[in-house]
């Protein structure tokens, strides 16, 4: 769980004349990530796709262009889950169907939207013509006539007449536009003047009479053009609703088809022979193996490489060991002068089905390194945490487990919607638990009256219900007292979150480094001084005094500098020794981030700011809107329930998007830097679709 599936490194090796059923098998059970093959060997070359595979190629792309033409969305699967897609219709029987209807519904669908387009052009072109009296025949070019038509932003008329008398200007009722026929002697002069007076010129579209008349036509164009686009939106519908299915199953089934057939493009190969090296989950072995054995019987041989020899191989970086030397596939020359052996092991993460969907937090910072701890558990249990936390009030914890659950179910089919409504979700409940038990209110109304409250600040979950609820706040958010728990809370949350994240950095580097892991150790007792100092300063709140009395009484006893300050010995004692520590793993230059412990500390302090400032906007809407909605005027009481639920979604927006980035970021920088490197190689199968469905199903 906290570490990635234990991967075996292998090497298959057969004759020409069984790789099909090579590769049928190794497909069939999803297990085996490929090490690409480069040419490297004069005996080997890259293996060739199976026979069949350009034609299957060729009709994957007819049918995602159906897809495309369709608005299908890609990927999706409205057939059967699992198993192997059983279209109702044969795949050429499809593509001929389709290429009867969709593909010339197309053709025609694009022909009329370009003659769409041109009608709209030219209606464009041929408006302002129709201000004039004039047919299109008139702006034909003349030898002896210069034809000018457009706008300008002033009058032209007394300017023209100077230049010559033999002119024609034809003038729109607005002044807006203008048709002008001069002496072409003269063409030369009118157009100085035109470019003086900001000339916008308008060319005559190729048609022949009325302006109007031209007008008409491409008007009643476009509307028949468009009931005909309209005819054809409808059919393309139909024809996706009776398609989908047979379309993204046969989509899936050619998808699956064209990697097998394209597979051995990966492998080394000769005239008689072919080799595939990879990595297969060790409690997959066997079961790979016997899948081999049923489809190919003993003619393809599949040996596990053991991890002491290709460890070796890589530590002495040359890559010619007799296993290893086929299929390497340029893993050792990459010139590294010390490369670390586990780099290029792929990693499959191993965990509870309820943390799977953290992965992808987790993979969009890196994917963990194969001898790297997993946080993924981690991250599951605290950012749910921190983001409830934050939000802490019962009505908004339920709406956002609303939120989460339909963003699982309705939304599920985009990418990403499922993970995201799962956490959400849990943060939805974590944060109705503490508002019913922790913070006592919903919406920012407090289940009971704060103590010296009197008019709108009064107001309170028993008093609008007409009886007492029987939960007791243990914290109040907005007064003194609450925020310095809060605070406190937030400090002893950080402590715990970040010795934890060093803790696993200490045995992320026992095994690679020992003086890297002391560093680490040391790391950890820096956030233990100072986060104890800090701890110390909150010793007169109650979750503070309740800490040193109990928690942390081994590390009471303290040093009054006579400063009103006191500080842990503890803390003394864990500051040196940790900076010692840090020091000497790595060096002088580690003394400058010593203080960014102490703001890495004190940044965690958010988890009871943003949770206070949420909680404030709540409170103030409702004393500046309740009074209104129980004012006793019907007119403002119907105002201020809309304001008031106007308000509230603000509230739980802003405070939903600012918890929930305050605690990724919480996770994946404070948290993760301490510990996590990741760069991984993600474990990528042969056969990936039918991995990720046996994935998804909880196989």
């Amino acid at each position: 769980m906290l570490r990635p599936r234990m991967m075996s490194r292998v090497l298959i090796a057969g004759p020409a004349a069984y790789l099909e059923k090579a590769v049928e098998a190794l497909h069939g059970t999803g297990t085996l990530h490929i090490t690409d093959y480069t040419e490297q060997y004069a005996e080997f070359r890259l293996g060739a796709p199976l026979p069949g595979a350009a034609e299957l190629s060729e009709k994957l792309l007819r049918l995602r262009a159906a897809t495309k033409v369709l608005g299908i969305e890609e990927g999706g699967s409205p057939g059967p889950s699992g198993g192997k897609p059983e279209p109702r219709k044969g795949i050429d029987a499809l593509l001929e169907e389709l290429g009867r209807t969709v593909s010339v519904r197309e053709a025609e669908r694009q022909e009329l939207e370009a003659r769409l387009s041109e009608a709209r052009r030219t209606i464009e072109a041929v408006r302002p013509f129709t201000a004039l009296p004039l047919r299109f025949e008139s702006y034909a070019p003349l030898e002896s006539v210069a034809a000018f038509a457009g706008t300008v932003r002033t009058p032209i008329a007394a300017e023209v007449a100077r230049i010559t008398p033999r002119h024609e200007l034809f003038t729109a009722p607005d002044g807006s536009f203008f048709a002008l026929f001069v002496d072409r002697r003269h063409r030369a002069a009118v157009e100085k003047l035109l470019a003086q007076h900001s000339f916008a010129e308008a060319k005559p579209p190729l048609s022949e009479g009325a302006p109007s008349e031209v007008l008409s036509r491409n008007q009643a164009l476009v509307a028949e053009t468009q009931g005909k686009l309209g005819a054809l939106s409808e059919e393309l519908r139909a024809a996706r609703a009776r398609y989908m299915r047979d379309i993204l199953d046969c989509q899936l089934e050619l998808g699956l088809e064209v990697e097998k057939a394209e597979a051995p493009l990966r492998f080394a190969a000769t005239r008689s022979s072919f080799l595939v090296e990879g990595w297969i989950p060790s409690d997959e072995l066997d079961r790979t193996e016997n899948s081999l054995l049923r489809t190919a019987g003993a003619s393809v041989y599949l040996e596990r490489i053991e991890e002491r020899e290709w460890v070796a191989d890589a530590e002495a970086a040359k890559g010619q060991s007799p296993h290893a030397g086929v299929a390497a596939g340029g893993e050792h020359g990459g010139g590294a002068e010390h490369p670390d052996p586990y780099e290029k092991v792929p990693v499959a993460l191993s965990n509870p089905r309820p943390v799977k969907p953290f992965e992808m937090l987790t993979e969009m910072f890196s994917t963990p390194g194969y001898r790297e701890i997993d946080p993924t558990v981690t991250m599951a249990l605290v950012f749910p945490f921190f983001f409830g936390l934050m939000i802490g009030d019962l009505a908004y914890g339920l709406l956002l487990a609303t939120a989460g659950a339909l963003f699982m179910t309705r939304l599920r089919r985009f990418e990403g919607f499922r993970e995201l409504g799962w956490y959400i979700l849990l943060a939805g409940i974590v944060a109705a638990i503490f508002g019913a038990f922790v913070f006592g209110d919903a919406f920012g109304i407090p289940f009971h009256s704060p103590h010296g409250a009197h008019g709108a600040e009064a107001i309170s979950w028993s008093g609008i219900l007409g009886f007492e609820i029987p939960i007791k706040a243990s914290v109040h958010k907005l007064e003194a007292s609450g925020l310095g728990n809060l605070l406190m809370f937030s400090i002893l949350a950080a402590v715990v979150h970040l010795s934890l994240g060093n803790i696993l950095g200490i045995v992320n580097e026992w095994r690679h480094n020992r003086r890297h892991a002391a560093a680490k150790a040391g790391w950890l007792l820096t956030v233990l001084g100072f986060g104890f100092l800090i701890l110390k300063f909150g010793e007169s709140t109650s979750l503070g005094a309740w800490l040193w009395d109990n928690a942390l009484w081994p590390f009471a006893p303290s040093l009054d500098p006579g400063i009103g300050i006191l500080v842990p010995y503890a803390s003394i004692v864990f500051l040196i020794v940790g900076v010692a520590l840090v020091v000497a793993g790595e060096g002088a230059i580690a003394l400058t981030e010593v203080m960014g412990v102490f703001s890495n500390i004190l940044s965690y302090t958010r988890l009871g700011a943003i949770g206070v400032a949420k909680g404030a906007m709540a409170f103030a809407f409702n004393i500046l809107i309740i009074p209104m909605v129980t004012g006793g005027n019907i007119g403002f009481a119907v105002f201020g329930c809309v304001l008031l639920v106007l308000a509230h979604m603000l509230v739980f927006m802003l405070g939903s998007l600012s918890s929930g980035i305050q605690a990724l970021r919480l996770n994946l920088v404070e948290y993760f830097m301490k510990f996590f490197k990741g760069g991984g190689i993600k474990f990528i199968p042969f056969g990936k679709e039918k991995y990720d469905r046996e994935k998804s199903s909880g196989a």
